[in-house]
């Protein structure tokens, strides 16, 4: 047979079909990447005795570097077994498991286990248990399944991998039954949509006749019941949440349609608890339910969630949404648009003065919008929209795609090419080229943008972003790749101010293993001796064991998993926290369905805290009792409480108060209308200890917070916050106290924060500062203001406001005001580089010397200690359940990442 030559053929067919846009001159014909015609054909080694399917993954492209796998199956087609050959660190072999029962139904699956090395060859099931009952200790590694014996054969219980499942008979359980008016648990109410001038009405038209709906019942390991109620057109109608521990309480929750088959309104707990009869109250529906509406082509042209003003959509002919107008765009005369090019992607979103219909539903456009770049176009990133109509257009994002025009004439987004790191490949069709993104200032206006230009290589792979950033300097990344795609370098230059040196190099390596598991990492700041920030080692299923941080045993943590693979411990030596779930133990009640049931930890000794869980019969946390040294002492105990919808109505929390011990600090109660919160009150008084985290009552109104028309909090009288402000992407612009203090943030349209400037005191000065700021904090001399120095004339508000967000004005700490700019993972604090982010820590800098500060983090990503680069211990965080910090934490201020990683922000109080 003659040979075939595949790129003659795709080249043909690449000439045949090439793609062109109306309106456009350049040719989209794809270019086929040249292949190499007489390439040896790899032969794959196998079991020739049995159907098997082998696979090679290359990782270095010349056929002799990359992994096997092979999957057998039985002569039903059945999956038998998986073998990945040497994919472990050891190079043995994973191997998982399948068994099927006489009924071709699958009757247990082992889990991953790492045997001796056999190639691809298929393992015998007595010599795959062996194995995996040697490496886990354990004579349960396979989930086992269950089914009814009759058809058709559902499944009733899955149990999972584990000895304590297995022998205490913890399984997931699944009942299958029908509705019945008769039975409490298995009864349904029937809904019926009324569209009316004023919106929709619901009306509860009775119940469901016996045996109209499927009744799925699921039961977890724990006991914890939910039944799912399904009508002959496979919709969920009710899901229902089974409360044992309080009798057989039942959490409703329905799904209410319209005639059309579409989701009308969604009926949480509270709301059906209160409405099992007649025509549900319309104040109810606006304070709990769910509404959607339809246009006539069956489009969501509404959303409303409780609390907030509805949600208004408009569609072009193309069935794509086109405008979208919220409460607060109502209130304005605004309403965001996004339009398209003529291959669907989205070119441009922003706001505009479009005129909403009255009756979104009966409405709808006839027109297909079309985006096409051409350069010129007020208030749309220089693309002419046709199509839909937006007056007033105001650009938040713009995407380019296919070329690279809209970045001719901005040197900062000019391609270099950059030796050790990824070339540009010349064509660009089909992939984003570049983004155009909005800054938000706090007075909800456009002031500026910032523009990023994207470069591929030849696999389309970003090999380089050119981007702006808000300090008016730049943002460059390169990346390396190896043959399978995994990063192996990235460098990043960050330039406060164009043509000021302040730039800040950051340079990362990492190697990977022969599975493509990476393992170290390094970095290198301005030029400086690179240092490990991750050095990583895997167990034999190819989980995360440990890492460690600048090559020092002090700033190892490791890592520890239970058969599940579910963590039970992170940390070494001294330093841990280990998870406790199923193991019994003092004051510890097992947990077999995934929660955690006690959390033991350590800080830099032998001394071992513990907290242990409760839990309600909906699986919700209801306490933490505290221990110390294996006793229990309660110095930090925590209760929950919850009203149907899962909003929490009392907290009660202990903690160290004086030098005598620890009692309660708060007793709060939480009065809500609706699910927004309207008035909180602590039972307990009185003066704490500085920096205790705990609720200050400050009001005893009616009504304590107030809402917006999107249900944003715009008033919080407990904490003295008179005002809150949101821009038009709804994230927070300006929150004023009534001690006079306040903050100011600016966001970038896509949600990135860009700034935050604090008022902390009235600032003062003698005469206008016209001077700008260096880049290490120094004032030039002329205009000088010495630290220290009492002026006369107070800044009032609106000029206050100026130099808030002015970043030429020089601000400082002594006269109350505190800027903190966020350049990505470069931090700012009053224009002076406060450090560098990275994965795991962060980098300050001492003589201009870098320092590396490493985090240990918990299963939460909660940052529970900060290291320094020689491995003392610099800040150290505990935390009661829900996120508030001990008070007996040390250094408190040294960094401020803390639960989950986020930042805590205590500058206001």
């Amino acid at each position: 047979m003659p040979k075939t030559n595949i790129r003659y053929i795709l080249s043909l067919i690449a000439a045949i079909f090439a793609i062109s846009a109306p309106g456009q001159t350049d040719d989209y014909g794809y270019e086929f990447m040249p292949v190499e015609d007489n390439a040896p054909i790899m032969k794959l080694p196998a079991d020739t005795t049995r159907n098997c399917v082998v696979t090679f993954t290359a990782t270095t492209g010349d056929g002799n570097g990359g992994t096997l796998s092979a999957t057998y199956y039985d002569g039903l087609g059945r999956i038998r077994e998986e073998v990945h050959t040497g994919i472990t660190p050891k190079k043995n072999d994973i191997v998982t498991f399948h068994e099927y029962n006489s009924l071709e139904r699958k009757a247990w699956q082992g889990i991953p286990v790492a045997t001796a090395s056999e190639g691809t060859g298929c393992r015998t099931k007595d010599k795959y248990l062996e194995a995996a009952i040697q490496t886990t200790g354990d004579n349960h590694p396979y989930t086992q399944y269950s089914y009814e014996r009759a058809t058709p054969g559902r499944t009733v219980a899955v149990t999972g991998p584990g000895d304590a499942w297995h022998e205490a008979g913890k399984a997931v359980r699944y009942a299958y039954m029908a509705n019945s008016g008769n039975t409490d648990t298995l009864r349904c109410l029937l809904h019926e949509i009324t569209e009316g001038p004023g919106g929709i009405s619901v009306r509860v038209a009775g119940v469901y006749a016996d045996g109209t709906l499927s009744v799925t019942r699921t039961e977890n390991e724990d006991g914890h019941a939910a039944l799912v109620f399904t009508d002959r057109s496979g919709r969920k109608v009710l899901s229902r949440a089974i409360d044992r521990e309080a009798g057989t309480a039942a959490y409703d929750t329905y799904y209410v349609y319209d005639a059309g088959g579409n989701l009308r309104a969604v009926l949480p707990p509270e709301l059906s608890a209160n409405c099992n009869s007649g025509t549900i109250d319309s104040d109810m529906l606006e304070k709990y339910a769910y509404i959607y509406g339809y246009d006539t082509r069956n489009r969501m042209c509404l959303r409303k969630v409780p609390g907030a003003e509805p949600e208004l959509f408009i569609y072009d002919a193309a069935d794509r949404p086109v405008y979208r107008q919220d409460g607060k765009m109502r209130e304005k005369g605004i309403c965001e648009f996004t339009a398209y090019d003529v291959f669907g992607r989205e070119c441009v979103t922003g706001v505009c003065s479009y005129s909403f219909p009255a009756d979104t539903k009966s409405f709808f456009l006839e027109t297909v919008c079309k985006c096409e770049y051409t350069g010129t176009g007020n208030g749309t990133m220089g693309y002419r929209i046709t199509g839909i109509s937006v007056p007033d257009a105001t650009a938040l994002t713009a995407n380019f795609y296919d070329r690279y025009t809209f970045a001719e004439g901005n040197g900062i987004l000019d391609y270099n090419e950059e030796d050790g790191y990824g070339r540009i490949y010349s064509k660009a069709l089909g992939w984003k080229t570049g983004t155009v993104i909005a800054r938000l200032s706090a007075s909800d206006k456009v002031y500026s943008y910032d523009s990023t230009a994207i470069y591929y290589d030849d696999r389309g792979r970003i090999i380089q972003t050119k981007a702006t950033n808000n300090l008016k300097g730049y943002e460059r990344h390169y990346h390396a790749y190896d043959f399978t795609g995994n990063e192996t370098g990235h460098k990043h230059t960050h330039a406060f101010r164009t043509g000021y040196k302040s730039n800040v190099e950051e340079v990362y390596n990492t190697t990977y293993d022969h599975a493509g598991r990476p393992l170290v990492t390094t970095l290198a700041v301005n030029g400086k001796e690179p240092i490990k920030i991750a050095d990583r080692e895997y167990d034999e299923r190819g989980r995360l064991a440990a890492d460690r941080k600048n090559g020092l045993p002090t700033l190892k943590t490791g890592y520890e998993y239970n058969i599940r693979s579910w963590p039970v411990k992170i940390g070494t030596g001294t330093r841990y926290v280990r998870l406790t779930y199923e193991q019994p133990g003092a004051g510890i009640k097992p947990r077999y369905g995934g929660d955690i049931a006690a959390m033991q930890w350590t800080v830099n000794s032998q001394y071992q805290f513990q907290y242990c869980f409760m839990y309600d019969g909906l699986a919700r946390l209801t306490g933490a009792k505290y221990w110390e040294k294996e006793s229990y002492t309660g110095r930090y105990d925590t209760e929950y409480s919850y009203d149907g919808n899962g909003n929490i109505t009392v907290i009660k929390r202990k903690g160290v108060v004086s030098n005598i011990g620890a009692r309660y600090t708060d007793k709060i109660s939480v009065v809500y209308d609706g699910n927004r919160p309207v008035k909180a009150t602590n039972q307990v008084k009185g003066a704490y200890k500085k920096g205790l985290m705990r609720f200050l009552d400050l009001a005893d109104e009616d009504t304590e917070y107030g809402y917006d028309a999107n249900g944003n909090m715009v008033m919080d009288q407990n904490k003295g916050i008179t005002a809150m402000s949101y821009n038009v992407t709804n994230r927070p612009a300006k929150i004023e106290l009534d001690s006079g203090k306040s903050v100011s943030y600016t966001y970038r349209a896509d949600g990135e924060k860009l700034c935050a400037t604090y008022v902390l005191d009235l600032p003062y000065i003698i005469y206008p500062a016209t001077t700008m700021m260096m880049t290490d904090g120094e004032r030039l001399p002329n205009g000088a203001i010495p630290p220290g120095t009492l002026p006369t004339e107070p800044i009032y508000p609106g000029i206050r406001d100026s130099l808030i967000t002015e970043p030429d004005i020089p601000i400082t700490t002594p006269y109350g005001v505190r800027r903190i700019d966020y350049c990505g993972n470069v931090i700012y604090d009053n224009y002076r580089l406060d450090k560098v982010l990275f994965d795991g820590g962060y980098v300050t800098f001492t003589n201009k010397i870098p320092v590396y500060h490493f985090y240990q983090k918990d299963h939460l990503g909660n940052v529970r200690i900060v290291f320094n680069q020689d491995g003392t211990v610099e800040q150290t965080n505990q935390y009661y359940p829900f996120g508030a910090l001990f008070l007996n934490d040390k250094d408190d201020e040294v960094q401020r990442y803390k639960y989950n990683g986020k930042e805590l922000d205590r500058l206001l109080g």
